[in-house]
């Protein structure tokens, strides 16, 4: 049976335990005095001591206000009336008729305290049994729409670096003798197991990453503005553009995930490359602030509406924007990166505004 949340925040309101101390105190003094001046009011018409209503008092603090303060509650009931409405008045437990009477109050007040306590805690239990029954069944109905979609991208896009595979195998199968030729295709033969190869890995990391679990990095001791460097260097030619700026004023050195670093800002440029504002520069800056190493990487473009922001990091989230722009992706390279700032003991943010661009920014603990 699906629990609303609503139900669900009804639910754990009756069992809380978190009321402070003060406030129950307080709530037991407002039920005891309603119930003593009632006890008064009849007395005084009748002549005659309900004893009901001063059992129904304790019955109300002992639900609401626990054990402590119900037997409290029920000493001061029981000496109260044993003063004022049980013959002789004006005395304490001098009558065998009061002594009874405060004794089936206190013995009422342990019992329905405990009885209380017991219902309480076994509602309780019932109550988290039922919640974690529904987030099973809703990780259960993730996992599904996980699987769903990841063997719908596996089967479409993997099969076309296969295909090119089997189609450069076959050349050179009915070319034999052709060195050349063969170079040619056996190299683009492993441009394309190499793309297979990420998109797998890709869909592995993030499968880790959706069930909670770190990514494996192999950390280094290096200066991450020196490796920084080196990778924009390295892109810039891979990627033949000039457009990518990158600004550092100070060592950084730390132990360092280099390998999960590459991947985040070859996904962060790869997107600023695509998404963003043609033949406009792409800042990459890199600086520390106190603890944290802080690498942001900046684009001109359309900005990224802030109701979907939170949900760039999610898998298989892609915008408005790059739908629009027929751009192939699967929507994983910034769950990538969250994974990555976050195995760092880290964070990745996003801001990005009307006329100012997007602004991807890692935060990463330089003692992680």
């Amino acid at each position: 049976m699906k629990l609303s949340k609503k139900t669900l925040n009804w639910e754990a309101a009756l069992v809380s335990e978190n009321n402070s101390f003060w406030l129950k105190f307080l709530m037991a003094l407002i039920v005891v005095s309603v119930g003593l001046t009632l006890t008064f009011f009849f007395y005084q018409l009748t002549g005659l001591y309900f004893a009901t209503l001063t059992i129904i008092s304790v019955i109300l603090v002992s639900l609401y206000c626990g054990f402590r303060i119900a037997f409290f509650a029920a000493i001061v009931q029981g000496l109260v009336a044993d003063y004022f409405f049980i013959q002789p008045t004006g005395a304490l437990l001098n009558t065998l008729s009061g002594l009874e009477h405060f004794l089936i109050i206190i013995g009422l007040a342990v019992f329905v305290s405990f009885l209380i306590s017991s219902v309480r805690l076994a509602f309780h239990e019932m109550v988290l049994a039922r919640q974690e029954a529904e987030k099973a069944k809703l990780e259960a109905q993730s996992a599904s729409e996980f699987m769903e979609k990841a063997l719908a991208l596996v089967s479409h896009d993997i099969r076309n670096p296969l295909a090119s595979i089997g189609l450069g195998a076959q050349l050179i199968l009915k070319t034999p003798g052709q060195i050349e030729k063969h170079q040619h295709i056996l190299s683009r033969m492993l441009s394309n197991i190499d793309r297979a190869d990420s998109m797998i890995q890709s869909l592995l990391d993030v499968e880790s990453i959706r069930a909670g679990k770190s990514l494996h990095l192999e950390f280094l001791n290096c200066d991450l503005s020196v490796e920084v460097s080196n990778m924009i260097d390295e892109m810039s030619l891979l990627l033949e553009t000039e457009r990518l700026k990158f600004f550092s004023s100070d060592s950084i050195n730390g132990a360092w995930g280099i390998g999960g670093i590459r991947r985040a800002i070859d996904n962060l440029l790869s997107n600023a490359i695509k998404y963003g504002e043609p033949k406009t520069p792409i800042e990459i800056k890199l600086s520390r602030k106190g603890d944290l190493a802080i690498l942001s990487i900046h684009n001109e473009g359309a900005e990224i509406p802030h109701e979907f922001q939170a949900k760039l990091f999610n898998a298989f989230q892609r915008t408005q924007i790059s739908e629009n722009s027929h751009t192939k992706g699967w929507g994983l390279g910034l769950a990538l990166v969250k994974g990555i700032a976050e195995a760092h003991g880290g964070l990745v943010k996003v801001e990005s505004l009307k006329n100012a661009g997007t602004t991807f920014i890692l935060e990463l603990p330089i003692r992680n």
